[in-house]
């Protein structure tokens, strides 16, 4: 039996249906609420597995919605199948943070401190160059993403004063890292995991990090 969940965010909904078997017919609705017109409407004759996402956009923030799914054997008729159930839900509201971005100034750091930064973890340049005021708009930046989720910071791995570094700072330490890491996976699964004490912390770190940080702020 056809069942399925969801994720939003500010704009967009997220629905997986499981349970389906190749070929079925499947129409998924999500409308504003308490409207009755359609707004999506998605029918595939040809599901191909028994698991299926399908992503909506176009939503509206901070707004009430609601959707259903039905879904019906392939040969048969999908307009007479029942819903399996009505659900409901309100989008987030839209994020006033701006993304992360390796060309431009985040913060303290000037474009060019920023762009040297870049260059280092990415092969091309000393590490050195990897200014200690561009790691700090980076935790400026999650401590923004978190404020802005109406949450405070995590101080598992240490105080937001902790985690920022200053010119006499030489090396990244693993606690450092994580803190960031471990604040942002309070909203969304970040795409770097935490580091052990003794592991090095590798240039590529930063640009899945910088990643994590502008998924998590568009609730992605």
């Amino acid at each position: 039996m056809a069942a399925y969940s969801f994720t939003y965010t500010d704009t967009t909904i997220t629905i997986t249906v499981t349970g389906l078997t190749a070929g079925d017919l499947m129409e998924i609705v999500v409308r504003p609420e308490p409207e009755t017109g359609y707004m999506n409407v998605h029918v595939t004759p040809t599901a191909t597995s028994n698991v299926m996402s399908f992503e909506f956009g176009g939503l509206s923030p901070e707004t009430n919605y609601a959707v259903n799914v039905r879904s019906v054997a392939a040969g048969g008729t999908l307009h007479n199948a029942p819903w399996i159930g009505t659900r409901y839900f309100t989008t987030e509201a839209e994020s006033d943070v701006d993304e992360w971005d390796w060309m431009i100034s985040n913060g303290s750091a000037t474009a060019a401190q920023t762009q040297l930064a870049y260059a280092a973890i990415t092969g091309r340049g000393k590490l050195t160059d990897f200014n200690y005021l561009v790691w700090n708009d980076m935790v400026n930046k999650t401590y923004e993403v978190v404020a802005d989720r109406g949450g405070e910071w995590n101080t598992d791995y240490g105080t937001l004063a902790q985690t920022l570094m200053t010119a006499t700072d030489k090396h990244m330490t693993a606690q450092r890292f994580n803190a960031i890491v471990w604040n942002l996976a309070q909203y969304k699964t970040p795409s770097v995991t935490r580091k052990n004490k003794d592991d090095p912390i590798l240039g590529s770190y930063f640009i899945e990090l910088a990643n994590s940080i502008n998924n998590t702020i568009y609730k992605g």
